[in-house]
């Protein structure tokens, strides 16, 4: 392990100073890992590989960012970009149920846990685009999440775990009659925040609960009449709460060193309560050859604030750059002072409802799913903030004056039409909304002399009642698999569909707080054709994936990205284009384990209707590289090694927009650096005597940001009355951390 430590730590530096992007650290079993095959649907991964995840917010999203097409700057976040698409782009299910996320999270620290809890995985399906019309209509990717566990009578099976930052409480138990599979976490992330150039006094609480609760009836699993009913339940309670103190900043390069001190007097406070409840009834019918037919229902119900009061006092400074002065990089002048002053009094309050029918049916030659869904959202929405900057003695935007009086030689002037805010929203707004989905897709294979053909067509209709709008979406691909001795280690694919996302709250909502419940649905084209090659090597199996797609964007809506907060223009008055190519190299790269390499190249532009010039997206990253590694010692496979890296480009920014408008695309004229990190960990399983009283147990120190990138998330606009104008100060992510862990399967 050393040697191979060793070259891997190498590789890693090089791409460090190569201005190279890295993620999340991800812990499988090497005994008991799965190879991950690309199926019809896309990429599959074992419960087992998602319960050995580390990283500053691991989980099944930390799994997911290391996939081919998948792209992340923000390791607070398990909010991912696909292909050029944007956060709300993603369909996310638990066991066949939609499920959402919170509204108004601006910041990763503020979005609390994901609602998958990563020990009750069994598995997860991931596609990136091209999926099947039994899917939902979201313009990137589908997250398919499954909770299961062994069947067999009398199985119970506990986990728990604590590190730093947390601690995951999980039981999975099976009786006569009902199977149960339930978990508990609380998460607090100072010591993640503490990491960061904003010195505060953080109270962040982060605590959910989930339950899985099933029984089957009737007959023997599989015969006609056997029945299954599931209630599925989840509630969360996640508070971000502080006091912030000063932030120093350094920025800009050696030829112009600048830092930025703020100065703060107030506090924030971010509050996100969710509960989800879903319940499903199954029945195997004798339709045709046998089938099986769900009724389903589920309620989403979300409440959450922004209050926030904070006075901030800035300063500008012009650091020594000179590399001979005892004084290098201490302050040798003040490039200007100002003030800042943020109001917040946000109340959002959600109820989103569905019910749903689906059957399936086994045809002689092949199989047929169709269905149904209704739903409903409420939404209440109350918008009130405002910003105030005062730069060098004047209020931005600044107002001519006039004089008013002269009194023992002072002068006394106030504006001409008064006082204006630099911005100011006042808004409440209520949302009735009603859509309702319909679905069917055919399935089956074909074989030949040659090979075996492979076919799955399908189409989704769906309604919404604020727009009125009447939408189809079919949907194809076609999969071939020589049987010639030659080529029968290669697959061949082509997909294509259409694929319409209907506004949700988010898009109609415009800047200044006013709905446009007329947008309407945004459509993306896909274009997608895949070879999957399977060869050994060293003895042992491998697969290589080579995807390249196209996307074609009509009514688009222009958006912004501000850390994880997205603001759009909601106008349908753009269009998209994205196409790349993604590739990945999966297997044991060591004996025993499961390792992968990907490399996502891509161009995702867009341009307003009465545009002709194409301009880069907020999301276009242009290209992603990332390592997942696993190794151990050879005379000691209970000492593990895990190495996640990834290298991705920067993403285009420009200045905050003009008024209650977003940033025009023209505007994005910068790039960020490239996102730069490594996560690293070593995991200790324990023998001896004492630990047979457990069905495993182990320790694991896991080191984030191993290389100290200063990666950045976002930019905070410093306003200047000067010539100067404004100064783009890099919000930074997380600097080196050590975490130690301790898990426990009983």
């Amino acid at each position: 392990m050393p040697k191979r430590l060793a070259t891997l730590l190498a590789v890693l530096a090089s791409s460090f100073i190569a201005q190279a992007q890295i993620m999340d650290t991800t812990f499988l079993d090497e005994v008991q890992v799965e190879s991950q095959r690309t199926r019809e649907e896309g990429t599959n991964v074992s419960g087992k590989d998602i319960e050995f995840t580390t990283g500053a917010e691991g989980g099944v999203e930390g799994v997911v960012k290391t996939f081919a097409g998948v792209s992340s700057r923000n390791e607070m976040s398990s909010q991912y970009n696909v292909r050029g698409g944007n956060f709300d782009e993603n369909l996310v299910y638990i066991n066949g149920f939609e499920v959402f996320r919170p509204f108004l999270a601006r910041a990763g620290q503020q979005e609390g846990m994901s609602i998958v809890h990563p020990h009750l995985v069994s598995s997860i399906k991931f596609s990136a685009g091209g999926f099947s019309a039994l899917y939902g209509d979201k313009l990137s990717s589908v997250l398919d999440v499954r909770y299961e566990y062994p069947r067999q009578a009398d199985f119970k099976e506990m986990t728990f775990e604590t590190s730093l930052t947390g601690v995951n409480w999980s039981l999975k138990q099976n009786s006569k009659t009902w199977n149960v599979a339930t978990g508990l976490r609380y998460r607090n992330n100072a010591l993640l925040l503490n990491a960061t150039d904003t010195e505060s006094e953080y109270r962040p609480v982060n605590a959910d609960g989930q339950i899985l609760i099933s029984r089957n009836f009737g007959n023997t699993e599989g015969d006609y009449g056997h029945a299954r009913f599931e209630v599925f339940a989840h509630f969360a309670h996640n508070r971000m709460n502080q006091i912030p103190q000063n932030r120093q900043t350094n920025f800009g390069s050696l030829q112009e060193a600048l830092r930025l001190n703020v100065f703060f007097d107030g506090q924030e406070r971010f509050g996100y309560d969710t509960q989800f409840l879903a319940a499903k009834f199954q029945q195997a019918t004798s339709v045709a050859g046998g089938g099986l037919r769900t009724f389903s229902t589920s309620g989403f119900h979300t409440t959450e604030l922004e209050i926030t009061d904070v006075i901030g006092y800035y300063r500008i400074s012009e650091l020594n750059n000179d590399l001979g002065s005892d004084d290098f990089g201490e302050i040798s002048q003040i490039r200007g002072v100002g003030a800042f002053q943020d109001y917040r009094r946000n109340f959002l309050d959600a109820f989103i409802g569905n019910v749903k029918y689906e059957e399936n049916a086994s045809l002689r030659h092949f199989d047929l799913a169709w269905g149904a869904q209704f739903q409903g959202e409420n939404i209440y929405d109350r918008y009130k903030e405002f910003q105030r900057i005062d730069s060098a003695g004047y209020s931005l935007p600044h107002r001519e004056s006039t004089l008013d009086s002269v009194v023992d030689g002072r002068l006394f002037s106030t504006p001409i039409e008064g006082l204006e805010l630099f911005t100011h929203v006042a808004a409440t707004q209520t949302l009735i909304n009603l859509r309702s989905k319909a679905w069917i897709n055919l399935s089956g294979k074909a074989a030949t002399d040659q090979g075996i053909w492979r076919y799955d067509i399908g189409a989704r209709v769906q309604w919404a009642s604020l727009s009125g709008e009447t939408r189809i979406s079919p949907r194809t691909k076609v999969i071939y698999q020589p049987t010639n001795e030659r080529l029968k280690n290669y697959t061949w694919s082509l997909s294509a569909g259409l694929y319409d996302q209907f506004p949700f709250y988010r898009e109609m909502r415009l800047k200044d707080g006013t709905l446009n419940t007329e947008v309407q649905s945004q459509n993306a084209l896909h274009l997608i054709a895949r070879q999957d090659k399977r060869f050994e090597l060293w003895g042992r199996p491998f697969l290589w994936s080579l995807e390249s797609y196209y996307k074609g964007l009509q009514r688009v809506n222009l958006f912004d990205v501000e850390n994880v907060r997205i603001r759009y223009q909601g106008d349908n008055q753009a269009v998209a284009r994205i196409y790349g190519f993604d590739s990945r190299i999966n297997g044991e790269f060591v004996k025993g384990t499961d390792s992968w390499f990907t490399f996502s190249l891509f161009n995702a532009q867009e341009r307003p209707l009465d545009d002709e010039q194409w301009y880069a997206r907020p999301t276009d990253t242009r290209f992603n590289f990332s390592v997942y590694f696993q190794d151990y010692l050879p005379n000691d496979p209970s000492t593990r090694l895990s190495l996640t890296l990834m290298v991705g480009g920067g993403f285009p920014f420009g200045p905050d927009g003009p008024g209650d408008g977003i940033a025009p695309p023209e505007a994005r004229s910068f790039r960020a650096p490239p996102y730069r990190r490594a996560d690293i960990g070593f995991i200790k399983v324990l023998k001896g005597n004492w630990t047979e009283r457990f069905e495993e147990i182990w320790v694991s120190v896991e080191i984030f940001n191993l290389l100290q990138a200063r990666n950045t998330v976002s930019y905070l606009w410093v306003r200047d009355i000067s010539a100067n104008g404004q100064y783009a100060v890099p919000n930074y992510m997380l600097g080196r951390l050590v975490n130690l862990k301790t898990h426990i399967d009983f």
